[in-house]
């Protein structure tokens, strides 16, 4: 079937190279601590926002106050991930190790160590960490303030499979160092969206949704070496990528 597509198509099946995001934890001077956390599926967008800070100053002669610029505010970098174990995951292949029917709660604990206080820390100060994607920095030095979880999948026995994760990180480092943040992740030429099959589901269908043209199936077997189209399982992970 593989060697049929690639006759058919004309394009060349070798699999696109992609970096997966990372979660790097921090020593207080912000070198690396040798402890990173690989994200099983990278995220479809990142939400950078900046809030500078304010004050009413009262002007004689004016009726209303007037505001004047305090600071520039801390920035926050908002990520959502996907974490699922309904299938195996090679690091050689997918950058991380996953067994199929793990707790998927296995897999977030990392995030969870990151809100815990410093064990060597009596200040109440927890890890410091960065948010890395390929060679680009959107967190230089920060601190993940925000962790929501929601499971969507469980095994029959009540194992969680999958789960939705939301996290926010703030940073502490200035953004000057930031040069390469301005450049838009979605010119990235690896995967931006994952699609979790449902029961019926084939890949037409899934093509005709994400492309408006069922044809590009074709697209999405070669991105996912899927070499019977007729085979998808529900639950199963399939990355979609930009056509060429």
């Amino acid at each position: 079937m593989w060697s049929e597509l690639q006759e058919t198509t004309g394009l060349d099946l070798t699999p696109p190279t992609f970096e997966k995001a990372q979660i790097v934890k921090l020593k207080d001077d912000g070198t690396d601590d040798g402890d990173a956390h690989v994200c099983m599926y990278n995220p479809e967008n990142l939400q950078f926002a900046r809030s500078p800070a304010f004050e009413d100053k009262e002007v004689s002669g004016e009726e209303n106050s007037q505001k004047h610029r305090k600071g520039g505010g801390k920035a926050t970098l908002t990520v959502k991930l996907l974490y699922d174990t309904t299938r195996t995951m090679k690091k050689a292949t997918d950058g991380v190790d996953v067994t199929k029917g793990d707790d998927v709660r296995k897999y977030i604990d990392f995030l969870y160590q990151l809100l815990k206080e410093k064990t060597d820390s009596t200040t109440g100060k927890q890890p410091y960490c960065s948010f890395r994607w390929g060679k680009k920095l959107y967190i230089v030095k920060g601190f993940l303030t925000n962790l929501s979880v929601t499971y969507t999948l469980f095994a029959p026995n009540g194992t969680p499979l999958r789960a939705d994760v939301n996290t926010t990180f703030e940073e502490q480092s200035s953004l000057s160092k930031l040069d390469e943040v301005k450049q838009n992740p979605t010119s990235r030429s690896e995967a931006r969206k994952t699609w979790v099959v449902r029961e019926g589901e084939r890949l037409d269908y899934i093509a005709y949704q994400e492309y408006k043209n069922p044809a590009h199936w074709r697209h999405i077997a070669i991105t996912n070496r899927i070499e019977d189209p007729f085979s998808l399982r529900p639950g199963q992970v399939i990355r979609l990528v930009p056509l060429p």
